[in-house]
C-alpha cells in the first residue's frame, strides 16, 4: 500500500491544472448548499429527540403513578363505636373515600389515553421520517 500511495502522490504532484474562477465558484456554491442542507436536517431531528425524551418521561411518570395506586392497600373499615357520643366524626366513611378515589383516577385515565395517542403520533412520525409505511 505504501508503494501505491507514493506513486499516487508523485502523480498528483506532476498534475498542472488550473481551475477557472467560474468552476471554482460553482464548486464552492455546491459545497455550501450541501452544508446548509446537512445543518437543516440536523435541526429537524433535534426536536424529535426532545419530543421522544419528554414523551417517554411522561409515560414513566404515569406508569409510576399507576403502580403506586395499585400497590396502595385500601384503608380498613372503621369499627362501629361501642357507645353513642355526640361528636363530629374524625374520619370520612368508607363509601365517600371510594367515591373520591374514583373521581381522582378519571384525570389519570384521560392523561394515559392522551399519552397513548401522542405516542402513536410520534411512532407514525418516526416511521415517516425513516421512509417506512405509517400503517406498518
Amino acid at each position: 500500500m505504501d508503494e501505491l500511495e507514493r506513486r499516487l502522490r508523485a502523480d498528483a504532484a506532476r498534475i498542472d491544472a488550473e481551475v477557472s474562477p467560474a468552476l471554482d465558484a460553482r464548486i464552492r456554491a455546491s459545497l455550501e448548499a450541501a452544508a446548509a442542507e446537512r445543518r437543516a436536517r440536523t435541526r429537524r431531528r433535534a426536536p424529535a429527540r426532545l419530543w421522544w425524551a419528554s414523551s417517554l418521561t411522561g409515560l414513566a411518570a404515569v406508569a409510576g403513578v399507576v403502580v403506586v395506586m395499585n400497590l396502595r392497600q385500601p384503608a380498613p373499615p372503621a369499627a362501629p363505636p361501642d357507645t353513642v357520643a355526640v361528636s363530629l366524626p374524625t374520619e370520612l366513611p368508607a363509601p365517600l373515600l371510594r367515591a373520591e378515589a374514583a373521581v381522582l383516577t378519571a384525570p389519570l385515565e384521560r392523561e394515559l389515553a392522551d399519552l397513548e395517542a401522542d405516542l402513536e403520533k410520534a411512532r407514525d412520525a418516526v416511521r415517516e421520517d425513516l421512509g417506512l409505511p405509517v400503517d406498518f
